[in-house]
């Protein structure tokens, strides 16, 4: 008995926050109204920035679903460089118990970006944020439906989604 419980805490621990880094695949990430350049993935995710049908106003680039406790992620960092003439993007998140992504109060922050096309590390400090509480099962970035949802030629190039710097 004492082998197996050995065993059992010898292996390795699931991630406490968000541990996204892009190198060469997806890392389950997926995309909503918009759509990524494809194979190989190199070091980034190059996604449009952009929604194309003028019916929708929204596009979302999504993680995969999972489970965090907010209190463990007080912070996300996004290595990003956003090329674009708007200037915020979105953060949200779903919880345990959500079906999608919901557009209220509570469960998204809106955050500055600069659409020049050069990385940057953008820091969200979720442990100020109200609803960023409980179980988070899901993370995303979308744009703000006011701000050029149709701008052709926007680039989003994505290094990483992570809770430690």
């Amino acid at each position: 008995m004492p082998e197996i419980r050995q065993f059992a805490y010898a292996q390795p621990r699931p991630p406490t926050g968000p541990t996204y880094k892009f190198v060469n695949d997806r890392q389950g990430w997926y995309f909503h109204h918009t759509r990524d350049k494809g194979w190989p993935i190199q070091n980034e995710l190059n996604v449009l920035w952009m929604r194309d049908d003028s019916t929708i106003r929204t596009f979302r680039v999504m993680s995969p679903m999972s489970f965090w406790y907010a209190a463990n992620v007080p912070k996300i960092y996004i290595d990003a460089a956003f090329r674009t003439k708007g200037t915020m993007a979105r953060f949200a998140w779903r919880k345990s118990d959500e079906v999608d992504f919901m557009e209220m109060p509570g469960r998204y922050v809106d955050f500055p970006i600069v659409g020049d096309g050069q990385f940057r590390t953008y820091e969200i400090n979720t442990s100020q944020l109200p609803g960023w509480d409980g179980v988070i099962t899901q993370i995303s970035l979308t744009n703000i439906e006011s701000q050029n949802s149709f701008e052709k030629g926007s680039i989003l190039r994505l290094r990483s989604v992570t809770s430690t710097k």
